[in-house]
């Protein structure tokens, strides 16, 4: 998006950078989505009415490089309008990120397998139902919240794991198709 082009619609968003959490609105095209901006851009979000929690900081714009994002959380029920809806099956997982684990429903496409995101050419993971933990020492996990919808930088995830499930992909699709 060209930041002299019109936005039609402003997502209020929470990104875990390099630099710890931040917090403002994105502004979108119309049509376009939170995984438009994260996956096809010119590798800058523009931020407006940003707040830095950790540095008591405030600012009326800011630019946050997208390979800085480890996590991109849409705040409230914005959510709805971070995705674009496509046939695909959840698989419940676990990625692994340094000092942060996200667990959730890792939206797939049908006949995928959770290694394939990895292979793929988009720059984040769609996680649904998602609960963040920040990792406080060896082994012990602090529960930063439930969200609806998270994206995970791929880059960033150091290990994934399947969890609470064994159906093949093969089995996934079966099963979308039969609820189409």
């Amino acid at each position: 998006m060209l930041f002299n082009s019109k936005p039609t619609n402003v997502l209020a968003v929470r990104l875990l950078t390099d630099l710890g959490w931040v917090r403002g609105h994105l502004a979108l095209q119309h049509g376009a989505t939170l995984v438009d901006q994260l996956d096809h851009n010119d590798g800058v979000l523009r931020l407006l009415d940003v707040a830095i929690p950790s540095r008591h900081q405030t600012t009326p714009f800011m630019v946050v490089r997208v390979d800085a994002v480890r996590i991109a959380v849409v705040d409230g029920a914005e959510g709805r309008r971070s995705y674009r809806k496509v046939s695909s099956a959840l698989q419940p997982a676990s990625l692994l990120l340094e000092n942060y684990t996200v667990n959730g429903h890792v939206d797939l496409g049908i006949e995928q397998r959770l290694s394939d995101v990895f292979t793929e050419r988009h720059a984040f993971i769609h996680v649904k139902t998602a609960t963040l933990f920040t990792e406080m020492r060896a082994g012990v996990l602090d529960e930063l919240g439930a969200f609806s919808d998270v994206y995970v930088n791929v880059k960033r995830v150091r290990a994934a794991c399947e969890i609470g499930s064994t159906a093949r992909p093969e089995e996934r699709t079966s099963r979308i198709r039969q609820s189409n």
